[in-house]
């Protein structure tokens, strides 16, 4: 069964003068069969590039002598922002709201390689696909075959209000590029973005979830509520549940190496919460983007951006 091509993320109808944490970010689609499914997959994608030797790992030190660059996996982003009306309530956002959005990216992926670059910027008036765009609708097709540019290591961010189901955002794994070039893409929230309304939710890091599925990122915590490891990454602890607002510290799994992952992006805490992802994360971003996106790997200037 061909398995959907996009994670949902969506908060409950709760609004936010209400309490945090009852603010849910995501309700992910996907059961624990789809996903071993989605695994078995990319260990045979993976296995047949390193037979037929086109996937190329670039093993290189980190600078080069003189110090003058460091190695980067440099993204292109194309942004796409829809809006109702030219005010920040009804959607629309200044180049340098867009900017700051690119800045606050770079700055949650420090230390990962991936740098991402403002390619260009798109701004369409369309009250219908500002208001009812979801994962599940095919206003979002339309949206996204007019708009989508670049292929597979273009990330193209769509910036929506979805008022219907309340959501925060969505975006595609990696391998379903090649069944929808068109689909790929994350769509968020515009007041989810730094300094936007979305009260809790609003300093840019539902982007960084989201771009973190479109490398290849699950979420830390095993959605069918088991004390069973979901994410294929070794050194993210077996948790059970997802958390809400920002705790001192939690352990639904107790008994079971390590505490929560309360502080890790691919968790549900607010925004405040959320700083970091593991050493493992970062190599399976790594190796799901060599083999479905080709993101080139290379030495970058050290005046570009967040490089340090």
């Amino acid at each position: 069964m061909l398995l959907q091509a996009f994670i949902v993320c969506a908060s409950l109808a709760l609004a936010f003068a209400a309490p945090f944490h009852n603010y849910t970010r995501c309700a992910n689609q996907y059961n624990s069969t789809q996903l071993q499914a989605l695994e078995a997959q990319y260990t045979q994608d993976l296995a047949a590039a390193e037979a037929s030797g086109s996937l190329q790992r670039i093993t290189t030190p980190s600078t080069l002598s003189g110090g003058s660059s460091l190695v980067c996996r440099p993204i292109q982003v194309a942004w796409h922002i829809i809006y109702e009306s030219e005010t920040v309530q009804g959607g629309y956002m200044s180049d340098k709201a867009v900017q700051d959005s690119i800045d606050a990216l770079n700055g949650h992926y420090r230390g990962t390689e991936f740098r991402f670059l403002l390619d260009r910027t798109t701004r369409t008036k369309n009250k219908t696909w500002f208001n009812d765009v979801d994962g599940d609708s095919p206003l979002q097709d339309d949206m996204k075959k007019q708009l989508h540019v670049g292929d597979a290591r273009t990330l193209n961010v769509y910036t929506v209000n979805f008022p219907t189901a309340k959501s925060l955002g969505y975006a595609p794994y990696p391998q379903f590029y090649a069944q929808a070039p068109w689909n790929d893409g994350v769509v968020i929230k515009h007041s989810s973005v730094p300094g936007g309304a979305a009260v809790g939710f609003n300093q840019g890091k539902t982007l960084t979830h989201e771009v973190g599925h479109w490398l290849g990122l699950l979420h830390v915590f095993n959605e069918d509520g088991k004390c069973v490891d979901w994410d294929f990454v070794s050194d993210t602890p077996v948790q059970s549940t997802w958390t809400e607002g920002c705790p001192t510290s939690k352990d639904s799994c107790d008994g079971l190496p390590g505490e929560d992952s309360i502080h890790n992006f691919m968790d549900y805490s607010m925004d405040v919460c959320l700083t970091e992802f593991t050493p493992g994360q970062i190599a399976r971003m790594h190796a799901q983007s060599d083999l479905y996106r080709k993101i080139s790997r290379g030495f970058c200037p050290w005046d570009w951006p967040f490089l340090g």
